[in-house]
This record gives structure tokens, sequence and C-alpha cells, in this order.
């Protein structure tokens, strides 16, 4: 009976037996089913991860979802300073990728998100090798505040980070700073 009310027009909605508490306006469902759309349609922001670990990385591909989609996952600063140009680029990295991430890197990414296993001088080799490249849209760059108190490195240390960067990200998402022009660098 619902899927017969659905696929009938607003106006036999309105003048169903429905209890009256359950009637909308014809307004008002199209805007709810509007937004329903388009909340579903919302397409994932992409981010790359560069972490020692790639348990840790699982765990915060996970927890980066929905809002979020962990495309590539950099396991050395060798890696990263090969590969970060070339996948902002949306093109294949030249290492062989982890399995931690989605691989869509069509579109690049706007943000590269280190973990605490990244001192200031990977921070810097990798941040100048990106600084180099051509590239269309700049990323913005998460740093681990290694003075804030964390579990030790296992699953709940990716989720704590999980915490922190997406308080971070959507925080940057709403100033707009991941639209590839602010190439600043946030602790997070």
């Amino acid at each position: 009976m619902a899927s017969k009310i659905l696929r009938q027009s607003h106006c036999a909605i309105a003048s169903s037996r429905l209890p009256f508490s359950l009637r909308l306006p014809a307004a008002a469902n199209h805007i709810s089913r509007a937004f329903s759309a388009s909340a579903m349609a919302a397409k994932p922001i992409p981010v790359i991860v560069c972490g020692r670990r790639e348990t840790i990385g699982e765990s915060v591909a996970a927890g980066l979802k929905p809002e979020y989609e962990l495309v590539h996952f950099v396991k050395s600063t060798e890696a990263g300073v090969r590969d970060l140009p070339l996948v902002l680029k949306g093109r294949a990295p030249e290492t062989k990728a982890s399995t931690v991430g989605t691989g869509n890197i069509g579109d690049g990414a706007t943000a590269v998100i280190l973990g605490g296993g990244y001192d200031d001088g990977d921070y810097d080799a990798m941040r100048k090798a990106v600084d180099e490249a051509p590239l269309e849209r700049r990323p913005v760059w998460l740093r681990n505040d290694l003075t804030v108190a964390m579990p030790p490195p296992g699953p709940e240390y990716g989720k704590a980070v999980v915490v922190r960067v997406k308080n971070l990200l959507d925080k940057l998402a709403k100033q707009k700073s991941l639209e590839g022009s602010d190439t600043k660098m946030y602790w997070y």
C-alpha cells in the first residue's frame, strides 16, 4: 500500500486515507524528496593518508566514511615524494599501491594527512615534492600534534586520530579551505 501511495501524485497523497498527521502538503513532500536525493548523491571528499602502519590506516579509512574517502595510502616518505605529485594530478602512483584506500584517484585529493610516524623532515620532503609539481588544485596538509595525549598505536589510536582529523576536516570544509586554494598546514 505504501509503495502505491508513493507512486501517486501529490494531490492524491493529500487526499488519500492517510491519517491527518501523516499528510504533507505537496511542496513539503517535494522538498523532502529533493533533500533525500541530494543527501544520497553527496560525493565524499577525497583525502590521502600517510601512515606507517596499514592496520591503523584501515581503521582511519573506515572512520572517515561517509563524508571523506581515503583514496590513497602512503607508507613511506620516499613513496610520498614520488607518488603524491602524481596522485594529486589523478595519475597512478609509481610505487606499489597499498591495499588501504579506494584507489579512486581520478580527482586527486583535497588534503594530505600525515600520521604521527612522520616528522618535520618527512613533511618537508613530501611538501617540497608537491609544491614543485604543476597542480591545478593544491591540498591542505594535516599533521598530527604529538603534544596531545593519545592511546598507543593500535585500533584505539586509529579511532582517536579519526575524531581529531574529522573535526578539523569538517571545520576546513565549512571555511571552504578544501577547494584547492588553501595550501596551509594544520595541526590536528
